[in-house]
This record gives structure tokens, C-alpha cells and sequence, in this order.
């Protein structure tokens, strides 16, 4: 009876000693970003993104209502950003009377801008950023 335990036993051990290997996610893949307006407010966005190892881009201005969510595009294709990487968003409420404050100035469309670093929720090969005011 006491040897009949053992065998499930050694196969639990096996099976968490092989899980840290199977579950570690692939590092550096590109995902599409999507970002979300939870402000009563329409706002525009800048992001500073990194779609690969060694490039950061600015994008934007993307114009949001209201709790509309988008999957911003440039040139022709999804925004995509790299899912170990740092994600930076600067942004301005639409009739320019408030923006967003942080740690990180860009200069973009001949104006400076205040961000921060992008809370980041990763679905699929999406990455959402949610705009909370």
C-alpha cells in the first residue's frame, strides 16, 4: 500500500519540476496594442512603443470617445508593441484642457508632453492599456 502512494507522489514531483520549462512565455513577441477610454471625456493619445529588440517609435495622435476602445494603426498596419518591454502613453483630453501626468516627456506635433509607463494586460496577441482618469 505504502509503495502504491509513492508512484503518484514521484509523478507529481516529475510534473512541477518540468512546469516552470513548459510555462515560461516566449520573450520579445510583437502583439498589437488596443487602449481603452474609461474617461467621460474624448482624449488623444501618443504612444512610444518598441514593435522589435533595439526600436522605439512614436504614434499617434488617436482621437477616443468616451469608452470607445481601438486597436490604433501606422502605416497600414496595427500598432504592435513588444510584451517585455517597458509601454509609454502620453495623452491630452480632446478640448486641451487636461493631460495625462508622469515621469517620461516625449516632444510630439511641436508640443511636450508628460506620459508614464502603461499598465499592460496581454490577451492573445493583443496588448490592452486601459486610459482611467
Amino acid at each position: 500500500m505504502k509503495h502504491a502512494f509513492l508512484s503518484p507522489v514521484a509523478a507529481l514531483l516529475a510534473l512541477c519540476a518540468a512546469w516552470p520549462a513548459a510555462a515560461e512565455f516566449p520573450k520579445n513577441i510583437a502583439r498589437d496594442v488596443i487602449i481603452e477610454n474609461r474617461c467621460e471625456d474624448s482624449w488623444r493619445f501618443v504612444f512610444v512603443h518598441s514593435p522589435r529588440p533595439g526600436e522605439w517609435l512614436k504614434s499617434g495622435f488617436y482621437l477616443l470617445d468616451p469608452g470607445e476602445r481601438i486597436k490604433p494603426t501606422r502605416d497600414g498596419g496595427a500598432v504592435q508593441h513588444r510584451d517585455n518591454a517597458s509601454l509609454y502613453y502620453y495623452g491630452e483630453r480632446a478640448d486641451g484642457q487636461m493631460r495625462t501626468t508622469g515621469d517620461h516627456g516625449i516632444n510630439f506635433a511641436d508640443a511636450f508632453y508628460n506620459g508614464r509607463e502603461a499598465i499592460r494586460i496581454m490577451r492573445g496577441k493583443s496588448l490592452e492599456v486601459w486610459h482611467d482618469c
